[in-house]
């Protein structure tokens, strides 16, 4: 069954990240589902259903600003960012990070 918001999303705008696969197309289907624009933006655009799709690498701080100003200018504005993309850093299990591990994911 799907989630029924309590307050109205529609005509709203939205950014998902990683919205190819997963977690990320679910939350841009729902999204979309409830009446929100959604921009999804992921490595594999074509991938991506939604209304407004980029390319996106979180890795790249470049990939990233040029993603969400294209984002911004095709949806006339930003009413919700979900930050769902992640990446695999090579890092050691929680128990055995470090403090510099710590402070990258707090």
């Amino acid at each position: 069954m799907p989630y029924a918001c309590a307050v109205s999303l529609a005509g709203k705008t939205a950014i998902v990240t990683g919205a190819s696969s997963g977690i990320g197309a679910a939350t841009a289907r729902s999204l979309r589902e409830q009446g929100v624009r959604v921009a999804g933006g992921a490595r594999r655009v074509d991938l991506l259903d939604v209304d407004v799709p980029g390319e996106l690498d979180v890795t790249d701080a470049a990939s990233c600003e040029s993603f969400v100003e294209q984002a911004v200018a095709a949806l006339g504005g930003l009413d919700i960012l979900v930050n769902n993309a992640g990446l695999a850093l090579g890092r050691e299990p929680f128990d055995a990070s470090t403090e510099e591990d710590e402070e990258i994911v707090l």
